[in-house]
């Protein structure tokens, strides 16, 4: 189930993506997150991530999102 961060206006959240970079690379988070964004907006694209039960799943998933909308 999703979790409610206090604002009754939006639906509760049940993807999140936490990223960690390095000092040598500042900037490269700004590019891993604008390919996040692209694969949410594709249609099905959530749904299919969601539909997975473990990280071992989760992770080719998403690697096959990114092939096919990057």
């Amino acid at each position: 189930p999703g979790v409610n961060f206090g604002n009754a206006d939006h639906p509760p959240v049940d993807l999140v993506f936490c990223l960690f970079g390095g000092r040598e690379k500042p900037w490269e988070h700004v590019s891993l997150l604008a390919r996040l964004a692209r694969i949410a907006r594709a249609p099905g694209a959530l749904e299919r991530l969601r539909a997975c039960s473990t990280a071992e799943e989760l992770h080719p998933r998403l690697l096959e999102e990114d092939r096919s909308h990057g």
